[in-house]
């Protein structure tokens, strides 16, 4: 067991010190590319490492003692097997036709490594001139997937080599999607420079870019560029959008004949960056049309469709981009509306608790259908229904209902129909006969001769949706009624006497 025990010690501790041994940070100093330089020139360090090295600075000795220099910022924190290289910036004041070391070591002097097997003269001499650049850029941003690179060019002497710097002081170099390349003569470098997604609302990007270039490893003093890319018009975005080729969209807004018409900024079409652009209309599709900043109203007087062309121009001094749509177009389409329906004979009147019949109307097309509008509770017709109502026969009274023909989404003229419900007056009807029943060419009314002291009857035939099929006013005891034009089935025969009513049954055979 304590064999055991001692075994069990000595593995921990091989393990513990292998442990530490892979965890602790080291750097070392590789070979340079380059062994003779300039003040001010930017050097490439190459360099290994274990552990967590933490941020790194090159340091460079003609003596005894190391200095650290101008370096990029780097910071490593995990293992790394390969060799990676950090950029430094020499001196300008540093003294030349020296030989100096050079080396990697974590800030603070915290990693040390032994100097690169590469000794680096630093050399006096002119420099070269900066390089020729645009002292600024505009770009627009992205018109389509495959513009998404844009190349900035630097004039060269012959022979040198561009370095581009995104500080003015430092040894960065920009990061991302970027490479460096020369023209076939080699009297042009440049570098091209990834542009990016462009989202809304957009923002004006601005970079600097520093410009260099070296011959015979001096490099010369820094030329600054600023680059702008610039946001490009949000395409129009239409009420309805039809379709677009990549070069021009089109879009539809949609009237009823009538409508009252909106400017088409307001219906029609929408667009982001107002204050940096504005718009050129044209009456027609054609190109040419273009001639005023006014902003259309559609005339809905007749139906019918309009084209209108629209291009976006940016405002003088704005920092913005055209659209990459050369064009766009709008379609207006006014639809007809159709008109009132047709109602079936004059208003229904019914007896209260007599069973209704739906009412009734005609289309004057297959292309329309009824839209019904039933009383609410204040008895106003709001209540929209696509199916016939049948009146309710529960109350007397006079109620209003409205139908109207639509067609898509346009609306006709609404008529109204009103149905009457009266009381029976049980009384009345006592005094009145209406024989035969049934009958086949006539039947006639007889009404008590006191009855008609007081003024005339009026006397109606009804059929069963309560339409008033003949009608006659008569001071007669005795008054007969053809039917021989009339289908088979039951009929109503109302009496009114001033304000009293009754109603009788009759069969037609």
């Amino acid at each position: 067991m304590k064999h055991h025990s001692i075994l069990l010690f000595i593995f921990c501790l091989l393990l513990t010190r292998t442990t530490l041994a892979q965890t602790t940070p080291g750097i070392t100093t590789l070979p340079l590319e380059v062994s003779a330089v300039c003040p001010g020139s930017v050097i490439a360090v190459p360099f290994s490492y274990t552990g967590k090295v933490g941020k790194v600075v090159v340091q460079l000795s003609s003596g005894d003692s190391f200095t650290t220099i101008n370096t990029e910022t780097k910071t490593l924190s995990t293992d790394n097997q390969y060799p990676v290289s950090v950029h430094a910036r020499i001196p300008d004041s540093i003294e030349t036709t020296q030989i100096y070391q050079v080396r990697v070591v974590g800030e603070n002097s915290s990693v040390i490594s032994q100097a690169s097997p590469t000794r680096l003269m630093v050399r006096g001499g002119a420099k070269p001139p900066k390089p020729v650049v645009d002292s600024l850029v505009r770009v627009c941003s992205r018109s389509s997937a495959n513009d998404y690179m844009v190349s900035l060019y630097a004039g060269l002497v012959p022979n040198a080599a561009i370095s581009v710097y995104i500080d003015e002081n430092g040894p960065d170099f920009p990061t991302g999607n970027y490479r460096i390349g020369y023209s076939f003569d080699k009297t042009k470098g440049y570098i091209e420079v990834y542009k990016g997604f462009q989202t809304y609302p957009c923002n004006l990007h601005q970079r600097d870019f520093y410009f260099t270039q070296t011959v015979d490893g001096c490099e010369s003093d820094k030329a600054k560029m600023v680059y702008q890319v610039w946001c490009r018009e949000e395409a129009f975005k239409f009420d309805e959008f039809v379709y677009s080729n990549g070069s021009s969209s089109n879009g539809r807004t949609t009237y009823c004949q009538g409508d009252t018409a909106l400017p088409l900024d307001k219906k029609g079409y929408k667009r982001t960056n107002e204050a940096n652009m504005y718009v050129l209309f044209g009456d027609s599709y054609t190109v040419g049309s273009v001639s005023t900043t006014v902003v259309p109203t559609p005339n809905t007087d007749k139906p019918g469709r309009f084209g209108y062309y629209l291009r976006s121009v940016p405002h003088p001094g704005a920092k913005v981009c055209a659209s990459f749509l050369s064009s766009s177009y709008l379609d207006v389409v006014v639809n007809p509306r159709p008109p009132a329906p047709t109602l079936s004979g004059l208003s229904p009147i019914y007896e209260k608790d007599q069973p209704a019949l739906a009412l009734t109307a005609t289309t004057s097309s297959t292309a329309t259908s009824l839209r019904w509008y039933l009383p609410d509770a204040t008895g106003v017709p709001s209540l929209s229904s696509a199916t016939a109502p049948v009146p309710p026969t529960d109350r007397p009274g006079s109620f209003t209902y409205l139908v109207s023909q639509v067609q898509g989404n346009c609306e006709g003229p609404r008529v109204p129909i009103t149905v009457e419900v009266v009381a029976e007056d049980v009384a009345l009807s006592k005094l009145v006969s209406v024989y035969p029943v049934p009958a086949l060419g006539e039947t006639t009314v007889e009404l008590n001769a006191g009855l008609l002291a007081s003024g005339p009857a009026v006397l109606e035939l009804l059929d069963g949706a309560g339409h008033v099929l003949w009608e006659a006013q008569t001071r007669a005891s005795k008054t007969v009624i053809p039917l021989q034009s009339l289908s088979t089935g039951s009929y109503n025969v109302r009496v009114r006497l001033g304000e009293r009513q009754a109603t009788k049954r009759v069969l037609k055979l």
